[in-house]
């Protein structure tokens, strides 16, 4: 997750990245599980869900620390409201940032603008595959 005034500074600004910029213009990047990003369904054949619920409420406690700590402009995400849709769940650091008042922002792209650009997508499985496909792998995972 990204956090901070978070500028694609080419569109933006249209500068170069490699110019210095204050430390008003901070990009703050959280990385975290993609499993822990969301309050949707947890696959049980990966992890242990009661694991996964508390790994998200320290996440949530922790985003919401640093979104105080940090008062970000936006707070920006990789992941799609396709797959919020998919696990029936809503985006963690969507509920900080409401709650805290700031913009949130999906940036992933979802299944159609995927399809369109040609980018390998969850619900699709490749042909002779069932179920969740990784991505990395190509295998299917459910």
């Amino acid at each position: 997750m990204h956090l901070r005034r978070i500028m694609h500074l080419r569109r933006i600004r249209n500068v170069p990245f490699s110019v210095p910029f204050s430390a008003a213009e901070m990009i703050y990047l959280v990385g975290t599980r993609h499993e822990l990003q969301h309050t949707g369904a947890i696959s049980k054949k990966r992890t242990a869900p009661k694991i996964v619920e508390k790994a998200r409420r320290d996440f949530r406690s922790y985003l919401r620390d640093k979104v105080l700590e940090l008062r970000p402009a936006l707070v920006a995400e990789e992941l799609s409201q396709d797959l919020l849709t998919y696990k029936n769940g809503r985006s963690i650091a969507g509920d900080v940032a409401k709650d805290l008042d700031i913009e949130h922002r999906l940036c992933d792209p979802g299944c159609e603008e995927r399809k369109r650009l040609g980018i390998p997508f969850w619900p699709e499985p490749p042909p002779g595959k069932q179920g969740i496909m990784n991505l990395r792998s190509g295998r299917a995972i459910g």
